[in-house]
């Protein structure tokens, strides 16, 4: 048997990978065995399981060795641990079983990017500026790898009618992409540097909604990861946002006499309206309270539909 005790126990130890940090929740440990960080060696944590009781010829105790992994980590990782006896010293020769004992596995990082769409602007006028958020969150568990040959991109299509799109963010390069087949506009934003887990500086996109518009906008960005995979290999997140639209026109008016008026003949009125804007104008009614003696005949504008109320 190997006997071991509180003062001189068995002492499995553990020399973590970089990367690699003992969990705090579950407990590592095992029949009789604690665990603990005992030291560091190379910024590498040292962990120490010490048994207190006797191992009997024959038996075995499993030590189970729970880990956090950094969430950059990826790639081959060997672990190495030793265990050196306690009271009872092994043979100084003979057929030994090592007291050593190696293993590697393939640490790989995976990333899931989600996207969400906000509208900044209320009320919405057609004619004017329009600005949304994007907000894209690495809920991990690993980071999202990216490089300037594979980056994080957020695709935005906006909608028909609404043009001359630019984009911003920290760490986000904002650029036109190709026009859809209707011919809607196509912002890409590329982020190089990779993404830790955690919310990403947020996008900020502009355009101006056409003077025309008059049905709601919805507006749909994509986010595609770079070098870290998503859970869902090829897997895209997608959000959209639809808000409604306003008018406003600021008419002006002036008027003029076109026609000399003479008692018992005719005369004519000239109207100047301009729109002002920021939005187009439907439907106008134009009312003039004619001076007593004048009476209706007619528009030379074929546009506009005269009538009198008499």
């Amino acid at each position: 048997s190997s006997v071991a005790t509180e003062s001189d126990p068995i002492v499995v130890r553990d020399v973590l990978p970089a990367g690699v940090t003992l969990a705090a929740d579950p407990v590592s440990a095992g029949a009789a065995t604690t665990c603990t960080v005992v030291a560091q060696e190379e910024g590498r944590q040292v962990v120490e399981c010490l048994r207190t009781q006797t191992l009997l010829v024959g038996e075995s105790v499993t030590i189970d060795l729970f880990v956090d992994l950094a969430e950059d980590l990826e790639g081959q990782v060997t672990n190495t641990v030793t265990v050196a006896p306690g009271v009872t010293p092994e043979p100084e020769s003979g057929d030994l079983w090592p007291n050593e004992a190696s293993d590697t596995v393939t640490i790989t990082e995976v990333a899931d990017l989600t996207i969400a769409k906000s509208v900044m602007t209320d009320p919405i006028v057609a004619g004017l500026p329009v600005e949304w958020a994007i907000a894209v969150t690495n809920l991990g568990p690993s980071n999202s790898d990216a490089s300037a040959t594979a980056p994080i991109t957020v695709t935005d299509t906006l909608p028909l009618g609404v043009t001359g799109a630019t984009g911003s963010g920290d760490g986000w390069v904002c650029e036109a992409g190709e026009p859809t087949l209707e011919g809607a506009e196509v912002l890409v934003c590329s982020r190089t540097e990779d993404l830790p887990v955690g919310a990403a500086p947020v996008i900020t996109v502009t355009a101006t909604v056409g003077t025309g518009q008059l049905e709601d906008l919805t507006n749909m960005a994509v986010v595609a990861p770079g070098l870290t995979q998503q859970p869902v290999e090829g897997a895209t997140d997608e959000a959209s946002v639809t808000a409604p639209v306003t008018t406003s026109a600021d008419l002006s008016l002036i008027k003029v006499v076109a026609e000399t008026i003479t008692a018992g003949g005719t005369g004519a009125y000239s109207f100047q309206i301009t729109n002002l804007g920021p939005s187009d104008a439907r439907g106008l009614i134009l009312t003039d309270a004619l001076p007593p003696g004048l009476t209706l005949v007619g528009s030379l504008d074929d546009a506009w539909e005269c009538v009198s109320d008499d």
